[in-house]
């Protein structure tokens, strides 16, 4: 029965949108890679996808085949795993510490031939937001695909232990030998996840798109049957 409650809260904040952007919140991520067993390729169509996933965060268009692709930002952010810590960091410094806040955010691609789904891509990217004075980020990182499928939502210090073993791993050198200079390495600015989610779009498109729509018009289908993402418990 609690895992049930648990399940329906998920599903209520993923149904939600926030003002800016078309970007689904959730406290823990369903298995979005679901869709390519909710879905046919040749006869689900773009109103079936989007009652599972609800508004596009951006529609676009292939420029090698025209075809259209709808992408989709969800995000979460584990903010209790890491109040503690943030309170113990303003303490430290009289106010003065960067508060950090971790991101993990998931993206699905559908592309359609004739309004029917003929494609169906994932990527998710996962980073560490700070602030003092000015944001910046750090261990930003592309989710491998068993990070990709995981419900967890991570916390700041599971980011950059991710971050320094990819590192290492690309580096061919145990973790002991990244430093923290490499990685703490800052970009400056806040995250954009439309633009994010155009960028991944065409990394796993390997093609450029041209945006029709920079957010869809929620429609009052959408969402409709997102519970088809979550697990059902007993």
């Amino acid at each position: 029965m609690l895992k049930k409650i648990i399940a329906g809260c998920s599903l209520l904040a993923f149904l939600g949108l926030t003002g800016c952007a078309n970007l689904n919140k959730v406290d823990s991520y369903p298995n979005l890679t679901k869709a390519d067993t909710i879905f046919v390729k040749g006869e689900s169509t773009s109103k079936e996808v989007r009652e599972v996933f609800g508004a596009p965060t951006f529609i676009a268009k292939s420029k090698t085949d025209g075809k259209t692709i709808y992408g989709f930002s969800i995000d979460a952010n584990s903010f209790f795993s890491n109040f503690g810590a943030n309170i113990g960091k303003h303490f430290a410094t009289f106010g003065f510490g960067a508060k950090k806040k971790p991101y993990t955010v998931k993206e699905v691609y559908f592309k359609f031939n004739e309004d029917k789904v003929e494609d169906i891509k994932y990527i998710g990217y996962a980073f560490v937001q700070l602030h003092r004075f000015k944001y910046w980020r750090e261990a930003i990182q592309t989710l491998t695909e068993e990070e990709y499928k995981s419900p967890y939502n991570y916390s700041v210090d599971d980011l950059f232990h991710m971050y320094a073993q990819k590192l290492a791993k690309q580096k061919c050198v145990d973790i002991s030998q990244i430093t923290d200079d490499e990685i703490h390495a800052e970009t400056t600015g806040m995250a954009n996840y439309q633009n994010m989610c155009i960028d991944g779009c065409v990394r796993v498109f390997n093609d450029l798109v041209d945006i029709v729509d920079y957010k869809p018009e929620p429609q009052s289908y959408d969402g409709t049957k997102a519970s088809l993402l979550f697990d059902v418990y007993e």
